[in-house]
């Protein structure tokens, strides 16, 4: 008893309900679990190491980061409860919530932050995340046990949407040292639901997290997401009762569900672009005009109609809408004669013969093979080669898939982040091997000024300059459509079409 009157009130508080954890999970484990379908391409629940999009949903609500955004792109407080960016714009001091722990009982405090940080930028880690950290933050100080100060090598605007992302959420220190490379495996965070197992290629299961440290949260009981990696089988069980929840339903299958009085249907700002990615460092896409014959062939409006039934809107362009994007452009016309003639000046009048991968999804396939149909009009001969879904992303970052089609990529909340690292030099994820100095120095000019309409002109001549280049063919802005049983609340689309999970629960019975 001595001992628990030297201890404050909130760390008691803390402490007791840590204690009663196990009589918590308990009780939780007469709530409901949610039942949620993803794809086949999980790979790491570690968010600064080999994450994928697949993983990115569990992520979410694994672990937490500083800041938070909402569905019309402010930022709001996470783990953070304010932060402040210095008139010099060289540094963002963060407070932090009092009375956070993580899931096996350690505290979340400016000392987690720091390490957390450090961790993604330390070459050993390995993180692909590191070069967005260590680029830009050229320190990290624990100003006291809530509040940290991150000092940015030069002004940096993007920050907080970075922080949101995978480099950013708070994993243990004390679990991370523990289970070293393991703890892909073994993750723990201050999420509202804690790691129970993950058996690959089959689920991932979590349970309600007793401590956690908004009241009243999480709502369900846990949550298991099951690998379900065909569409119309997930489509099916959900039919059937065997989920509450699938994302990523097609555009075919979302006017039947809408119909049904049993399901939900919520769908995303239409601001995904789906592409085909050339790699243009080597033959034959090193031709410029070739790409460019290739941009010109495709018909937008027809893959609009066949492929998502209608649903987003057909586009050669980069930057779908917010105030970067430009109204006045709209990218890469559908111009079949343009195409033949730029096929001749690049050195092939009697048509070229190329190789197309394709991921072996039914979807994906259909979408290869109306490409190919495109192309043969103008005399692009394509043979396609079907890849493994779970493969296909990790074989066009090494550099083994110069053509493919579809490449997805979901927005950042600034443009800043998709643009510098998908199409500089410099950038961790510039599969095609773009080079531009051009490009370059105008994704450097955006980050000039934290004044949104000092930075707009930057991202619109380095999109006309992107689009044109003809690295990437952008040819639709989708929208993603998530189904749930009308009984289950609270789910959302974060700005990045990511599906927030943490706020799902069941009506009361």
């Amino acid at each position: 008893m001595k001992h628990l009157e030297r201890v404050g009130w909130p760390a008691l508080v803390a402490i007791v309900l840590w204690a009663s954890g196990p009589t918590m999970a308990a009780r939780a484990a007469d709530e409901p679990a949610l039942r949620v379908a993803r794809g086949a391409g999980g790979r790491s629940l570690d968010p600064h190491l080999g994450a994928r999009l697949e993983d990115r949903p569990v992520l979410h609500v694994l672990y937490e980061s500083l800041v938070d955004v909402n569905e019309d792109s402010q930022f709001t407080p996470g783990l953070a409860k304010s932060w402040s960016v210095a008139r010099d714009g060289l540094s963002v001091t963060f407070r932090l919530q009092p009375g956070v722990k993580f899931h096996d009982g350690t505290d979340f405090d400016a000392g987690a932050v720091k390490w957390n940080i450090e961790r993604v930028m330390d070459p050993a880690t390995k993180s692909e995340h590191q070069s967005r950290f260590i680029e830009v933050i050229g320190s990290i100080d624990v100003l006291d046990r809530h509040t940290v100060r991150i000092n940015l090598k030069q002004a940096f605007p993007p920050l907080l949407s970075v922080l949101i992302d995978r480099p950013g959420l708070m994993v243990s220190p004390t679990a991370a040292r523990k289970f070293g490379a393991d703890f892909a495996r073994n993750p723990v965070g201050t999420g509202p639901f804690r790691f129970v197992e993950w058996v690959p290629g089959n689920r991932v299961v979590l349970e309600k997290f007793a401590g956690y440290w908004q009241p009243g949260k999480p709502l369900a009981g846990g949550m298991t997401f099951l690998d379900v990696p065909e569409p119309a089988v997930r489509l099916a069980k959900l039919r059937a009762g065997e989920l509450d929840l699938i994302y990523d339903v097609g555009a075919k299958d979302v006017a039947a569900l809408a119909g049904e009085p049993m399901f939900r249907i919520v769908e995303s700002r239409g601001m995904r672009f789906d592409s085909i990615q050339l790699r243009v460092d080597a033959p034959p896409f090193d031709n410029r005009a070739l790409r460019e014959a290739i941009a010109f062939a495709i018909d937008r409006n027809e893959i609009h109609r066949v492929i998502y039934h209608g649903t987003g809107q057909p586009s050669g362009k980069l930057f779908a809408a917010g105030w970067w994007a430009s109204p006045d452009y709209a990218g890469m016309p559908y111009a079949p004669e343009r195409a033949r003639q730029k096929l001749i000046e690049a050195g092939y009048p009697n048509g070229v013969n190329l190789v197309l991968h394709v991921p072996s999804a039914s979807d994906d396939l259909r979408t290869g093979e109306l490409v190919q149909a495109q192309l043969a009009k103008v005399g692009i001969r394509v043979k396609i080669q079907l890849v493994d879904p779970n493969d296909h992303y990790v074989k066009v970052l090494r550099g083994e898939i110069p053509f493919t089609v579809p490449m997805r990529w979901t927005p950042y909340t600034d443009p800043h982040e998709l643009a510098w690292i998908l199409f500089h030099s410099k950038g961790y994820a510039n599969s095609s091997k773009y080079r531009n100095p051009g490009a370059d120095k105008l994704l450097e000019a955006g980050l000039s000024s934290y004044e949104e309409g000092a930075r707009r002109p930057a991202y619109r001549d380095a999109e006309r300059m992107i689009v044109e280049d003809a690295s990437y063919i952008f040819y639709h802005f989708t929208p993603r459509f998530a189904a749930h049983r009308s009984t289950v609340t609270g789910f959302q689309w974060m700005p990045n079409l990511i599906p927030r999970l943490r706020e799902m629960g069941f009506q009361p019975r």
